[in-house]
């Protein structure tokens, strides 16, 4: 079961990864991952998602190796969780490249919550880390999926939305 969850959820890194640096290739489309965050460069919350992002990558990846490569197993339940949050990640990029807004931000609800399902990995695994660096480490990804891109990203872009149609109505 090792290799499968290890070759898996791999390929859905993989695949995430390419789908990012596709993004970054056109303007429309950097400026759309952006969203709410294009105010400039001073605006703070895409400072904070330029400090927490790696952050959180490494936070992830410490829980990836904990159930990939520490401990003795890796069990099915595990590899249903990985694939549901990678492929709710996955998303947003691609619908980004789509220049579907709607969608974008619906992928990025529905990775929030696929990131609340990785909370039963330390409470699951028979990691050699310590139980205390995994909760932090899943901590940090929920708090990054849910408050920095749910919150802040996706409520900011209905926060925009609803403010242009409020301007549209007093016309």
């Amino acid at each position: 079961m090792r290799s499968e969850f290890i070759g898996v959820t791999a390929a859905f890194g993989a695949a995430i990864l390419l789908s990012y640096y596709a993004v970054t290739l056109t303007p429309s489309s950097r400026k759309a991952a952006l969203g709410p965050w294009t105010t400039g460069r001073s605006d703070w919350r895409l400072r904070l998602w330029a400090i927490i992002t790696p952050i959180t990558a490494a936070a992830f990846v410490a829980v990836w190796y904990a159930v990939a490569f520490s401990g003795t197993v890796s069990r099915w339940p595990d590899l249903v969780v990985f694939v549901m949050f990678l492929s709710c990640a996955l998303l947003f990029p691609l619908a980004i490249i789509e220049d579907k807004q709607s969608a974008s931000i619906s992928a990025v609800w529905l990775t929030a919550a696929a990131a609340c399902a990785l909370l039963i990995v330390p409470g699951r695994t028979d990691s050699d880390l310590p139980a205390s660096l995994l909760w932090v480490a899943v901590g940090v990804v929920v708090f990054h999926h849910v408050v920095i891109d749910g919150v802040l990203w996706a409520g900011g872009i209905m926060h925009n939305r609803n403010q242009q149609v409020a301007r549209y109505r007093n016309y």
